[in-house]
């Protein structure tokens, strides 16, 4: 199956997470990332677990999925915010 990389959208990553459609929640670097909730206190109500070269590490987003280095308010691309990868159809059932 061909996936594709689409943009963050919450709504999607909870399907995927639920296992409603296939897919992948993955960094912008490749690194596979598993949501534990997105209703967390404060601007980053994500938190998840990044699959990374050190094990699991514990990390927050916004709920657009992006990554904001501690103490800097920029909004760039960061190697952490997050994509999905979906079906090229789009997201199939399970």
């Amino acid at each position: 199956m061909e996936y594709i990389v689409k943009p963050y959208n919450d709504k999607t990553a909870r399907r995927i997470t639920d296992g409603t459609i296939k897919g992948f929640i993955r960094t912008r670097s490749g690194e596979n990332v598993r949501i534990l909730c997105n209703d967390a206190k404060g601007d980053y109500p994500l938190v998840g677990l990044v699959d990374d070269e050190i094990g699991d590490r514990p990390m927050r987003w916004t709920i657009n999925g992006k990554y904001i280095m501690p103490r800097s308010r920029k909004v760039e691309k960061h190697r952490y915010d997050l994509v999905l990868f979906v079906p090229e159809e789009g997201g199939e059932a399970v």
